[in-house]
Parts: structure tokens; sequence; C-alpha cells
């Protein structure tokens, strides 16, 4: 569904970064003009990701899984100088990539983009297919939420942040 700006916020509640959301329905807000016909694609494929990781996990996928899955899907590059708080967990992820401050938020999804591109590269597509499924089948993550990123994080050589704030950056803006 296409909605002006100001509908679009009135709508969806959602925060003033996002640029898009699934709540069921792929909602957009545009203007008087498209954007350009990339930018357009990007937030198309992010969007209809959200709606198939919805579809395969029946809506128990975390935030972190989905904005993370949805990055790699629409072709988001890593940010290679990214650098993670120590003992970071899920949960934490998780909360960053909810939050309404954009820095914040876009803290969230660049680390969940690095953990699920770690995802992928340990196990594959059909690995996240198969945890997706598990979800859906209501399979409990046993470790998740409490798993520490910092390990994961070593073994990739990334340097460690020991204020969160030096994760901050401008946010491009996804929902």
């Amino acid at each position: 569904m296409l909605y002006e700006h100001d509908e679009f916020r009135d709508v969806t509640r959602a925060h003033s970064w996002a640029s898009g959301l699934f709540d069921g329905k792929i909602r957009l807000p545009v203007g008087p003009t498209l954007p350009p016909a990339r930018d357009l694609e990007h937030l198309l494929v992010h969007e209809y990701a959200h709606a198939a990781i919805h579809d395969l996990s029946r809506g128990r996928a975390p935030r972190w899984l989905h904005e993370g899955l949805a990055q790699v899907l629409e072709g988001t590059a890593s940010d290679p100088m990214l650098q993670v708080p120590g003992g970071l967990t899920l949960a934490g992820v998780e909360a960053l990539a909810g939050e309404s401050d954009p820095l914040r938020a876009r803290a969230g999804y660049d680390i969940a983009l690095w953990v699920v591109r770690d995802l992928l590269d340990r196990g594959g597509i059909e690995a996240l297919r198969e945890l997706l499924s598990r979800l859906g089948a209501g399979e409990r993550r046993r470790r998740g939420d409490s798993a520490r990123l910092r390990p994961a994080a070593r073994r990739a050589r990334i340097p460690m942040a020991s204020n969160p704030g030096r994760l901050m950056r401008p946010t491009r803006g996804r929902g």
C-alpha cells in the first residue's frame, strides 16, 4: 500500500526514520515523485523479505533476524569498520533495532546484518530457511537471546568498541 509521507506516519505509527513497514501488508511512503528505481527496488525487496520471513516463521522470527536477513536479500553490504561492543547479546541487538532514535536503530540494523551474514557464512541460506521453519513450528531459541556476540566478533577479527556510542552513524532507514 502506498501513502503520502504524513499519511504513512499517521496510519503506521512507524518511527520517523522508517522508509517502509510490513505489518501483514507492505506499506510504503511516497511523495509526489517516486524515488530512483534502484532505491525503490531495494525498498520493495526489503519489505517483501519481511513478508516472506513472517510467512516462513509464522510471525515468530525476532526483529534482528528480520532486519538482518531483509538487508542481506536487498543487497546491503556489511560495514567492514563495524565495531561490536563487548557483551552485546541478541536481545541487545533486538532492542537497538527497535529504537526510535535513528542512530541507535541504525547500529541495531548494522549488527543484525553482520550476525545474519555470519550465520549465512556458517550454514548457508538453507540453514537460515530451516531456522525460520523451526521458529514457525514453535521451537524456542535455546541460547539465542543470551548468546554474547563478542566471541564471534573476535573470530571475525572485528574490533570491539568499549563505548556503544561509537557504533552510531547516520541512518539509512528501513522498516
